[in-house]
């Protein structure tokens, strides 16, 4: 039995302290602070610390008082009842029915999403310092709940990605809000190539769901290109600030976001202010390790050329070049309203109308063959629930 307790509780209502004592790791403390205006009581704080023992723990503990409502909650997350130092009053709050909360990082990802967001969307955004201190850059002029913690220092942030939830979770009761997202998008996993896309039917991550809360993916049907082109047009002066929040400028990352950016600063006829921008001296990532790059090759190799293509991703496959050459790729620029079938009702006439604003545009029968022609580039690859196995070999760069 592999057993996680969070003891020496200490807090004043809008920080705390706790550590985490475990079977398989050895013990730490993790850290959180929100601004005076935020309040959590315990049933919060375990909500959120329950992300920290997600399903790898069959005995959950937490050293202070949780109402058995909340404890309740949290088991079909964790997939065991966690236990209580001592019983506690239920917290509970005011809901709004049509409030949104965006775990916001000012990255692309996140700005994409807030422009297609209700103007009075609920930011709040996580302050790891350290070597994430860059994104501050991304998010404070914005005016986010800033919630402070030294998580990403302690190896508690490799249990679950839902930890990326945390500041969602400790200002519900401050928000209200009914609803949450993040700025997940298309091409940041495989499983949107899925047959069928799991993405179609809109579930709510368990350890939110136990929070009350329920997911509206704003920009789940949106790839990296869409991201761009919604940022160049809603915000041409956060433009800068959010691809240099993002990474170093000799990084991957940092080229490949502001590529992108510059081509819709032509294509608009824009001034956004951008960084000096230019392809990587050599790749950092061969093609089957960076989803997000690998979906973008076959455009890439139309815009750029397969010689500058290869400086951003390398063993690019034959079969992106041959896409490059045969298909249109508008798919890359439009949204795949496949996604959001299942989007909350009360929210789906707004997305629409931010979505025509943008000028972004819903999957034709062309765009979807392309779709699933980069899918099945992909599948060589990635594993792709529905898509054929690779095949023996397709690896040839023709450049």
């Amino acid at each position: 039995m592999s057993r996680i307790v969070f003891t020496d509780f200490r807090s004043d209502g809008h920080q705390f302290e706790v550590t985490v004592e475990r079977d398989d790791a050895p013990t730490e403390t993790v850290r959180f602070e929100a601004p005076a205006a935020v309040s959590f009581g315990h049933d919060l704080i375990a909500h959120a610390l329950s992300t920290l023992a997600a399903r790898k723990y069959s005995d959950v503990h937490f050293d202070f008082p949780v109402s058995a409502a909340c404890l309740g909650r949290i088991q079909p997350f964790t997939l065991c009842l966690p236990t209580a130092a001592a019983p506690a009053e239920e917290e509970r709050w005011a809901r709004n029915e049509t409030g949104v909360t965006l775990s916001f990082s000012g990255g692309f990802d996140s700005l994409a999403a807030l422009a297609l967001m209700p103007g009075d969307t609920s930011l709040v955004s996580l302050d790891f310092g350290g070597q994430f201190a860059r994104e501050r850059r991304g998010f404070t002029s914005f005016d986010p709940i800033i919630i402070g913690t030294n998580l990403t220092e302690t190896s508690l942030r490799s249990t679950s990605w839902s930890f990326m939830g945390i500041g969602a979770i400790l200002t519900a009761k401050t928000t209200g809000s009914r609803y949450m997202t993040f700025g997940a998008i298309l091409d940041q996993t495989a499983d949107s190539f899925a047959k069928p896309p799991p993405y179609t039917r809109n579930r709510t991550f368990p350890a939110f769901s136990a929070c009350g809360f329920v997911n509206a993916p704003y920009v789940m049907g949106i790839t990296e290109l869409g991201t761009a082109r919604i940022i160049a047009q809603a915000y041409p002066d956060k433009a800068r600030d959010a691809l240099l929040s993002l990474s170093s400028p000799n990084a991957e990352k940092f080229a490949r976001k502001g590529l992108l950016l510059q081509y819709y600063e032509k294509q608009f006829g824009l001034s956004l202010d951008l960084p000096e921008i230019r392809f990587l001296d050599r790749p950092t990532y061969k093609f089957g390790e960076l989803m997000g790059g690998d979906t973008m090759s076959p455009w890439y190799i139309r815009e750029y050329g397969a010689e500058n293509a290869a400086k951003m991703t390398a063993e690019i496959p034959a079969r992106a070049h041959e896409i490059a050459r045969t298909r249109s790729l508008a798919f890359l620029e439009k949204y795949n309203q496949s996604f959001y079938q299942d989007f909350p009702a009360v929210l789906k006439p707004g997305l629409e109308a931010a979505l025509r604003r943008y000028r972004m545009e819903p999957y034709d029968a062309t765009d979807q063959a392309d779709f699933d022609a980069v899918g099945d580039m992909l599948a060589l690859r990635y594993e792709i629930s529905g898509r054929a196995a690779p095949a023996p070999k397709d690896d040839a760069d023709p450049a």
